[in-house]
C-alpha cells in the first residue's frame, strides 16, 4: 500500500476530517468547506492518496475532527520557552516539526481560533494544518517529533497549560478557566498565582493596548508607560515585577509583530527597570494636581486676550508648570498628556493650542519630544506658583 495512503487511513481512523494538499504548498487541493461539517468518506481518502495526484495531507480542526486542536508555533524560541516551563507535557504531547516551527496536537472542549503573535491557536473548523509526511514548501518534510498515542489524544485546557494566555480569548466566553497548575485566569484577563500565594488578575483593555509599539525600535521606550498603566491599578500597585510576568508575556505576545529584539528576557529587563522607576501611576501626579488648581484660577495676563476658554486653560496650566519648576527651568508636557488632564477627546486640539501659544512667543519648545518622552517647554509669560500667586513677567532675556 502507498505509504501516504497508510498514513491517511491512520488519521481517518482517528475520526479526523482530511483534505488533500497541493504539492510543495500548504494550499487545499480540493474544495474543503463541505468537510468542515462532514468528513470525506474512506473511498474518497483512497482516491486522493492511493496513487496521489496530491501528495500532501491536511486535517480540519474542531468538532468535525472530534475536537481536534493545535498550537502552531512559528517561532521556535517561543515553543522552547513553553517546553521549558512544561517539560512533562512537552515530552508527551504529540508534536510535529514543520519547515520553520512546531505544531502541538490535542483535543479541546470548545472551538476557537486565535492569532497568538508567535503562531496560531487552531481549534475550529474554519482552519486546517498540514500533516506528516507532507513536504513543506521549504523542501523539508513534516515529521512527528513526538508521535501520536495509540488511543485518543489528551483533552487539555490550552490556557491552563500556558499554550494560550487567557487575555487572547474573547471576553464573551461562557465560563472561567479552572485553577490548574498554579494559574488562576478569568475570562478576558491574565493572572498568576505565586508560591507565596498572592494572585494578580489583570483585564486587558484599551489602556494597555495603547502601550503597545506601533513600529519597530520602540519596545524599550514603551515599557515605562506600560509600568505606569499597571501601577495605576489597585491589584498591581503593590505587586513585584516578577508577579506581573504573565501580564508582560501577554504584552510581549501582542507586541511581537513590531519587536526586533525577540528575546523575552530583554523585555523583562527593560520592564523591571521601568517598574522600579515609576513614581506616579498613570493618571496621577503633579500635572494632574496642577490642572485641578488651574480650573479655579484666572489665566495669566498675557492669555486674557484669547477668545477660546481652552487656550486660556492651556496657558494657565503652562504658567503653573513653569512656576512649579522654579520659574527658570523647563517643564515636560506632551499634547497627549495635556489632552488627558484637560479632558479633551483627542490630542490634536491640545497640540493646536500649544502651537498657538508657541507661535505667539508665550511658549518656547526647548526640546521636541520623542516616543516615551514629552517635549520640554519654557513659559515666557507671567508665572504662577503652585499656590496660585501671580509672579512678575520675565524678560525675553531671562527665558533663554
Amino acid at each position: 500500500m502507498n505509504p501516504l495512503l497508510t498514513d491517511a487511513l491512520g488519521y481517518f481512523a482517528r475520526g479526523w476530517s482530511l483534505i488533500p494538499i497541493v504539492p510543495q504548498t500548504k494550499k487545499a487541493a480540493a474544495a474543503w468547506t463541505a468537510h468542515q461539517k462532514e468528513r470525506a468518506s474512506e473511498a474518497m481518502i483512497r482516491l486522493w492518496f492511493d496513487k496521489p495526484k496530491y501528495p500532501g495531507i491536511g486535517v480540519i480542526f474542531g468538532k468535525v475532527s472530534g475536537g481536534l486542536a493545535s498550537r502552531d508555533y512559528d517561532n521556535p524560541e517561543a515553543y522552547r520557552r513553553w517546553a521549558a516551563d512544561h517539560p512533562d507535557l512537552a515530552a508527551t504531547l504529540p508534536t510535529v516539526e514543520t519547515g520553520r516551527g512546531f505544531h502541538l496536537y490535542f483535543r479541546a472542549a470548545s472551538e476557537r481560533f486565535e492569532n497568538c503573535g508567535d503562531g496560531e491557536y487552531r481549534g475550529n473548523s474554519g482552519h486546517y494544518s498540514v500533516l506528516p509526511p507532507t513536504i513543506h514548501p521549504s523542501g523539508k518534510p513534516y515529521r512527528w517529533m513526538i508521535p501520536l498515542p495509540a488511543g485518543d489524544l489528551p483533552l487539555i485546557d490550552p490556557v491552563a497549560v500556558g499554550l494560550v494566555f487567557a487575555g487572547v480569548f474573547q471576553k464573551n466566553d461562557e465560563k472561567t478557566t479552572p485553577q490548574t497548575n498554579g494559574s488562576v485566569i478569568s475570562v478576558g484577563s491574565v493572572g498568576f498565582v505565586h508560591s507565596v500565594g498572592s494572585v494578580v488578575s489583570v483585564t486587558w483593555d484599551d489602556d494597555l493596548e495603547r502601550t503597545l509599539p506601533t513600529d519597530t525600535g520602540k519596545r524599550n521606550d514603551l515599557t515605562f508607560p506600560l509600568a505606569r498603566t499597571l501601577k495605576a491599578r489597585p491589584e498591581c500597585a503593590d505587586a513585584s515585577a516578577m508577579q506581573l510576568i504573565p501580564v508582560l508575556r501577554e504584552w510581549y505576545r501582542r507586541a511581537l509583530p513590531k519587536i526586533k529584539t525577540k528575546n523575552f528576557d530583554e523585555t523583562r529587563i527593560d520592564f523591571n527597570r521601568s517598574w522600579n522607576r515609576v513614581k506616579y501611576p498613570m493618571g496621577k501626579g503633579p500635572i494632574e494636581e496642577l490642572m485641578q488648581r488651574a480650573k479655579g484660577m484666572n489665566p495669566p495676563a498675557e492669555a486674557q486676550s484669547y477668545d477660546s476658554p481652552g487656550v486660556k486653560s492651556m496657558a494657565t496650566l503652562c504658567a503653573l508648570l513653569q512656576g512649579n519648576c522654579g520659574g527658570d527651568g523647563v517643564f515636560f508636557l506632551s499634547c497627549r498628556k495635556a489632552a488627558q488632564v484637560m479632558g479633551l477627546d483627542n490630542h490634536v486640539t491640545a497640540n493646536r493650542w500649544l502651537s498657538l501659544l508657541r507661535d505667539d512667543g508665550l511658549l518656547i519648545e526647548v526640546e521636541k519630544g520623542k516616543l516615551g518622552r514629552a517635549s520640554r517647554w519654557r513659559w515666557t509669560g507671567s508665572l504662577v506658583e503652585p499656590h496660585g500667586k501671580q509672579m512678575a513677567v520675565q524678560s525675553n532675556a531671562d527665558t533663554h
